[in-house]
């Protein structure tokens, strides 16, 4: 699966810079991501992530022989400056797409900007459904998005843990809230009933009042949807 989305995003990139005139000798790209701010952590492993995969791709020669060279510059996690760093690499830089960022809130603004400037974007981490639902032409995903993501546990919560109630915690962001609708579905296939469903607010840190509530329920799986 990893190779099949190294494949099909080189695929989109080469067919983006097709015809743009750019450098011959390399392929600059440039990437946003949260480097500070609440979700720099997860930045950082993206960006490492993008590292590695542009030095195994030069490693390998390149795209259509060309070098690629990666520039990353810092949202800070917000979906505005995530706006304007999208703007920036379409009007000024000239890049013919864009590909970045962690959170769903900033994925959704890049998504809205491409769209517009119609220019292919890569949604790599943002996982709200909603990012794309929106009947966009030039937005694609290359992650499951978190309506999927208890998929994985069916199975596991079916035939071991077997569990009859379920309660579900979830931040009030794209992300947390489609990402807990989708565990309501599931525990409904699964015949679990959902004793509680309750969200917070995000950078939230006095959690005793819903820890209470959730004590009182005995649920017999806790269910989260949220940047830990």
């Amino acid at each position: 699966m990893k190779r099949f989305l190294m494949v099909m995003a080189v695929s989109l990139i080469v067919l983006a810079f097709a015809g743009t005139g750019l450098a011959a000798d390399v392929l600059d790209i440039t990437i946003p991501l949260p480097l500070t701010g609440s979700k720099a952590k997860f930045g950082e492993i993206e960006k490492r992530s993008y590292e590695i995969a542009a030095e195994e791709i030069n490693a390998a020669g390149g795209i259509k022989g060309k070098k690629v060279v990666l520039h990353f510059e810092d949202s800070q996690g917000k979906p505005e400056i995530s706006r304007a760093i999208a703007e920036k690499i379409i009007d000024v830089k000239k890049q013919p797409f864009v590909m970045g960022e962690y959170s769903s809130s900033c994925s959704k603004a890049i998504a809205a900007v491409a769209e517009e400037r119609k220019v292919p974007y890569l949604v790599v981490t943002g996982a709200s459904d909603t990012i794309t639902q929106q009947n966009y032409k030039y937005v694609f995903r290359m992650n499951p998005s978190v309506s999927y993501y208890t998929g994985g546990l069916r199975s596991f919560l079916k035939k071991v843990v077997k569990p009859r109630t379920v309660a579900i915690l979830y931040e009030s962001t794209d992300f947390g809230t489609k990402g807990a609708e989708g565990m309501v579905k599931d525990a409904k296939k699964l015949g679990m009933k959902v004793v509680m469903k309750e969200k917070y607010e995000s950078g939230a840190v006095d959690f005793k009042p819903i820890l209470s509530k959730l004590k009182s329920k005995r649920p017999d799986v806790i269910y989260m949807v949220s940047y830990v």
